[in-house]
């Protein structure tokens, strides 16, 4: 009898450990699941951000200019933890504040008000759709860009060049801060790099095709990750955890029942 009973206190500690084990997981699990709070704020922030962009296609600069305040203050009523990273965070501010320069100035440019709307629109976005943000839409865009690109340097075309680069660049500057709020560090830092040793290269008094084409050879691979359907940071790790709990506790059962059997049987034989 007294064997009976270890083994089923036994049973009931592998169980208390095996609860705990999945109560944490858990924990750790819900610190990346979007809270209540969080979706309704990031909801608010894409009304307006939306707002924000109907008004500059309409020219509508001071309703603009009183919903980007709006806007800017929503942006600092809700945690990001979870969400992005500390340069997605300073991306999301940057942005910001860029668009509220924009729209201060004396003599505002209709261009530079609608690519800090689409900007705005972008973050917002990025922000409740993490695994299909709008930016996306970029792609084909870019690559027409880098397309245009390779054509001017395989005629060795020096100003055709620099010309596309410039205007793939731009095109890029406009989804960049929701690439950095949704992409890796080390992408952002890959494509920033590539960017930069093109423009250097291109703007040579005497441009060294060879170094460009070496440059160019690693563009459509960036350009495939960057637009790469590739989960989010915040989803991967929450399945993973969900599965270690059902795992965990499926094999916490086949212990228990296998203790539970043998307690039985030695119970029979005493």
């Amino acid at each position: 009898m007294l064997r009976y009973w270890s083994l089923i206190m036994t049973s009931l500690i592998v169980l208390i450990i095996v609860s705990g084990c999945a109560q944490q997981s858990d924990g750790q699990a819900a610190a990346l699941v979007i809270t209540k709070q969080q979706e309704k704020t990031f909801k608010l922030l894409n009304d307006s951000a939306e707002t924000i962009y109907k008004h500059a296609k309409s020219r509508e600069y001071q309703e603009a200019r009183i919903e980007l305040e709006r806007f800017s203050n929503l942006l600092t009523t809700v945690s990001y933890q979870g969400i992005t990273s500390l340069e997605g965070v300073n991306a999301l501010t940057q942005t910001v504040v860029a668009a509220r320069r924009v729209y201060n100035r004396v003599q505002l440019s209709e261009k530079d008000a609608l690519t800090a709307a689409t900007q705005l629109r972008f973050i917002a976005d990025s922000l409740t759709h993490k695994n299909n943000p709008m930016w996306l839409e970029y792609e084909s865009i870019l690559k027409q860009d880098a397309l245009l690109l390779r054509e001017m340097v395989k005629t060795n075309n020096d100003v055709g060049s620099l010309t596309a680069l410039q205007k793939l660049h731009s095109h890029y500057l406009i989804i960049q801060p929701s690439v950095i709020l949704t992409r890796d560090a080390a992408l952002v830092e890959k494509v920033h790099s590539l960017f930069n040793f093109l423009t250097t290269e291109l703007s040579q008094g005497q441009v060294n095709y060879q170094r460009v084409n070496q440059g160019m050879d690693h563009l459509p691979e960036v350009l495939n990750e960057l637009f790469g359907n590739k989960a989010s940071q915040t989803t991967v790790p929450l399945m993973l955890d969900e599965n270690n709990v059902i795992w965990t506790t499926f094999i916490a059962a086949v212990i228990i029942s296998a203790l539970a059997y043998v307690a039985w049987r030695r119970y029979r034989v005493l």
